[in-house]
């Protein structure tokens, strides 16, 4: 009616408006002769919608406060009201106020959930996805692979020499160092890769669709990436990288150590490099 479905309690008519005035007030507001509201654009609003009568009763909060809203209830003809009907009509509101909250309670519970399964799979350092987290994923992404017949690749990494980097610069910039690996890497990612801390400053990318040959090329870039990054506080990081392709009956375990092998070789090899696990 008022043309304003944003911010209605601060509307111009909100001072005569009965349901607008019972969410302000918390007062039941009957309108039964609509020159009584003393505004006549109201008025005329209300005439034009073929309103002859308005009435606004407040929907009430769990306690002290202002109350929720209010229902707004609109007749074409005035009329007198029984005290049975509003006594109805408040009963009708309190079960409003009961919806109302249980839709919160509801929100709330969603909200707890999704901090609990955040907590419970997320690593709280760098936002990666935790050890446990990422294991399940990679029995449910073998299984998704089988089932389909798609490629799918573990690249497996460490920051070098990341004990060093700790005992000279501290915890501190070792944290930082951990989260901005993790920035860089997760740059060049796409969305479909997932990112595993699987333990102190080791990680591993769960690359679904992706065969050994782009595996290696991501491992590249992932290297690239994070060799290239400037990182407050440290000198320059480098890391080092396996890549192994699962095969055809392998489990996870197995494609786990196959690629954890690739990257002792990487260390071996000079670190700041990939390799690829031997079949």
């Amino acid at each position: 009616l008022l043309g304003r479905p944003d911010r209605l309690l601060q509307a111009p008519l909100r001072h005569a408006l009965p349901g607008l005035l019972a969410a302000a007030s918390g007062e039941l507001v009957l309108l039964d002769t609509l020159d009584q509201a003393g505004e006549p654009d109201l008025a005329a609003l209300l005439r034009a919608h073929g309103v002859a009568m308005a009435l606004g009763i407040a929907i009430p909060a769990d306690g002290p406060g202002a109350p929720r809203g209010a229902l707004s209830l609109l007749w074409e003809r005035s009329r007198a009201l029984a005290p049975e009907e509003f006594a109805a009509l408040q009963d009708v509101a309190a079960q409003a106020a009961f919806g109302l909250r249980l839709a919160e309670m509801a929100l709330e519970n969603e909200q707890l959930l999704a901090r609990v399964t955040y907590i419970s799979t997320m690593d709280a350092l760098t936002g990666v996805a935790n050890r446990r987290h990422g294991e399940e994923l990679l029995e449910k992404e073998i299984r998704r692979a089988r089932r389909y017949r798609v490629p799918l690749a573990l690249v497996a990494f460490d920051i070098d020499r990341f004990k060093a980097i700790n005992e000279r610069y501290g915890d501190p910039v070792g944290d930082v160092v951990l989260r901005s690996v993790c920035e860089a890497a997760q740059a060049v990612l796409r969305n479909s890769d997932v990112l595993v801390r699987s333990g102190g400053e080791e990680f591993q990318i769960l690359a679904p669709h992706t065969s050994a040959i782009d595996a290696l090329k991501m491992a590249e870039k992932v290297r690239l990436a994070v060799a290239q990054a400037a990182i407050p506080g440290a000198d320059h990081v480098t890391v080092s990288l396996g890549v192994a392709q699962l095969g055809e009956q392998e489990s996870a375990d197995s494609l786990v150590q196959r690629v954890n092998a690739a990257l002792a070789r990487a260390k071996r090899a000079g670190r700041n490099c990939v390799e690829l696990a031997m079949q």
